[in-house]
């Protein structure tokens, strides 16, 4: 696998789990779903596929933080409107890598 498909399979993902939310509402697995999202992210930023730039590289990390406290507040609230906002905005980011894989 290259890296460029190791960043479109991390967006692949995302976006299939983000319209799945969007269409079927808050559950218990949207929780676990999020967070082996946010382990997918991780995986790219412990270079299993390296980025293209330290910019893109930064933006990721500040996504992954913005991510991960989106699931917190899923779990303590209910609410599931931000989490996907945070989906919508890691998947701009990862457009981007894509496009400076290419």
């Amino acid at each position: 696998m290259t890296d460029r498909d190791a960043i479109q399979t991390v967006r692949d993902n995302v976006v299939t789990i983000a319209q799945r939310w969007e269409r079927d509402g808050f559950d218990s697995a949207m929780l676990q779903e999020a967070t082996a999202m946010a382990t997918l992210v991780d995986n790219c930023l412990l270079a299993d596929c390296p980025l293209p730039g330290p910019a893109i590289t930064i933006e990721l990390r500040v996504q992954r933080e913005r991510l991960g406290h989106e699931i917190q507040r899923a779990e303590q609230q209910g609410s599931h409107s931000s989490l996907i906002g945070a989906c919508r905005d890691l998947v701009a980011i990862l457009d981007h890598e894509l496009r400076l894989c290419a």
